[in-house]
């Protein structure tokens, strides 16, 4: 199993397709699993029910896909899923993970840009938003830098990053 884990907007889900696409690794991306199992938004899940519910949630769909006997998979984690339950030490024990780290900066301007409405920075102002990225990235860090491999973002190359996932 490879694990690909970074902030919001890291490019997470568009790297992971195109990697299960160029190494036969059946994509799975634990937002969607869940919004799919509940059919529910993860935005309403955090508005109706709160973060400690979706993230009790997060770590039941993470055993799930875990303990299943499939291994030739790429999983997409949601940018919090390493930070809580415990959930990166299963991650690791389940196979390789790969960390895409993007400056501060540009995750701002890729959340100003993306169309996807995310719970915990609804209503930030620019400077507001990059303060919190920035604080929100200096407390995941810890867990993020636990990845096997780090990639900048912003330099990377797919054909050298498959070939990577295919050594798992």
């Amino acid at each position: 199993m490879i694990f690909l884990i970074g902030y919001m907007c890291a490019g997470k889900t568009t790297i992971g397709k195109k990697l299960s696409a160029m190494t036969g690794l059946e994509f799975k991306d634990i937002d969607d699993i869940i919004e799919h199992k509940l059919d529910i938004s993860i935005n309403d899940i955090f508005k109706k029910y709160g973060e400690k519910y979706f993230r009790k949630i997060e770590t039941e769909i993470l055993k799930e896909i875990i303990n299943n006997k499939n291994k030739d998979q790429l999983i997409v984690c949601g940018g919090g899923t390493p930070c809580f339950n415990d959930n990166m030490k299963l991650i690791k024990s389940a196979g390789k993970v790969i960390y895409l780290k993007v400056e501060p900066k540009i995750l701002a301007e890729r959340i100003e840009k993306s169309t996807v409405v995310r719970p915990v920075i609804n209503g930030l102002t620019d400077d507001d938003l990059l303060f919190f990225i920035k604080k929100q990235l200096a407390e995941r860090e810890f867990y993020y830098n636990k990845a096997d491999i780090i990639i900048k973002n912003e330099n990377i190359d797919l054909k050298e990053l498959a070939e990577l996932v295919s050594d798992k």
